[in-house]
């Protein structure tokens, strides 16, 4: 049995390829066991995110995590970081798919993540998900809202203040800057352009410790450009 308590610290530390090799062995060994299979597909996301935006190395990796957090799911119902990995890489599935099927696939993305959200309400990676979906909710377009409602009889609703209400009890839980660079993001689309500058500043000049890191700062530093 793989050491759970080693890998997280790994994680922590952002050690993503050791981790992802370590599970992918352990997995082979053990290959229904819930909190092994959700891990890999948290590194398999992991790895994805250290690349840089809109490289196609990342696809492969949101793709298979998001099999291992159904089988996650599968080996364990109850099981919420399973729930919220499937959330989260079926969401990012999102950017790789007809527009069709990303509508349909937004009440499961909801459904997983609101049960890892009822399984685990103390968690900030999943209320900073819970924010990322309600974002991205308030932002479709007219089409979409026409062609969401011709699916399903009652598509998803969401507001930029309900998104910015995840995303600042997610601060309040545990700070990273992605979540911070989300904040910022929804003061933006609110018009409050100060609190948008303070939060872009914050990320800006924050520490990196991974390549995910650098990738949230550069971002920061283009949106201060443009402010």
């Amino acid at each position: 049995m793989a050491d759970l308590a080693k890998l997280d610290e790994l994680q922590e530390d952002k050690k993503f390829d050791e981790v992802f090799d370590m599970l992918t062995a352990a997995v082979e060994e053990d290959k229904d066991n819930a909190e092994l299979l959700w891990r890999l597909s948290r590194a398999n996301f992991d790895k994805s995110q250290e690349l840089p935006a809109g490289d196609k190395g990342r696809e492969p990796f949101i793709h298979t995590g998001r099999e291992w957090a159904e089988k996650a799911v599968a080996a364990d119902g109850e099981n919420w970081a399973a729930h919220k990995w499937l959330a989260i890489t079926l969401s990012s599935e999102g950017d790789y798919i007809a527009k069709k099927q990303k509508i349909v696939n937004a009440f499961k993305v909801k459904e997983h993540a609101d049960k890892a959200h009822e399984l685990n309400p103390e968690d900030a990676t999943t209320l900073h998900f819970l924010g990322r979906f309600a974002f991205t909710i308030a932002g479709i377009s007219w089409m979409e809202r026409k062609l969401a409602a011709a699916l399903m009889a009652t598509p998803p609703e969401a507001t930029y203040d309900e998104a910015l209400d995840f995303f600042l009890r997610a601060e309040e839980k545990r700070k990273f800057l992605l979540n911070q660079l989300w904040i910022a993001k929804t003061y933006q689309k609110l018009g409050n352009k100060e609190k948008a500058k303070e939060w872009f500043t914050t990320v800006s000049t924050a520490e990196s410790t991974c390549e995910s890191d650098n990738n949230d700062i550069k971002e920061a530093n283009t949106a201060l450009k443009k402010l």
